[in-house]
């Protein structure tokens, strides 16, 4: 039976990405990064996500990013900062 992880594993999960990424300098991480982080759907994180950028009244339209999916079709994911990734991972 395999364990669920912990908040405090999944932000070490998430700070390993942050550090482990291609781009030395990156300051974001997508929707879909921390679906997989923190093994949610990918549906199931954007709508954490726009709950907790309502609860702190910040503009979800200024996080949005089209990416392109497998089937070549245009997909919405967010971009999210080192600061609002943490807080919605720690809630």
């Amino acid at each position: 039976m395999q364990s669920q992880p912990t908040s405090s594993n999944t932000l070490n999960q998430v700070a390993t990405q942050f550090v482990n990424s291609e781009n030395v300098s990156r300051t974001t991480m997508c929707s879909r990064e921390i679906a997989n982080v923190s093994g949610k759907r990918h549906y199931n994180a954007k709508r954490d996500i726009v709950s907790m950028l309502k609860d702190l009244k910040v503009d979800v339209l200024s996080f949005e990013d089209i990416y392109i999916d497998g089937r070549n079709r245009e997909q919405m994911q967010y971009l999210l900062d080192r600061e609002h990734t943490d807080c919605l991972l720690t809630g």
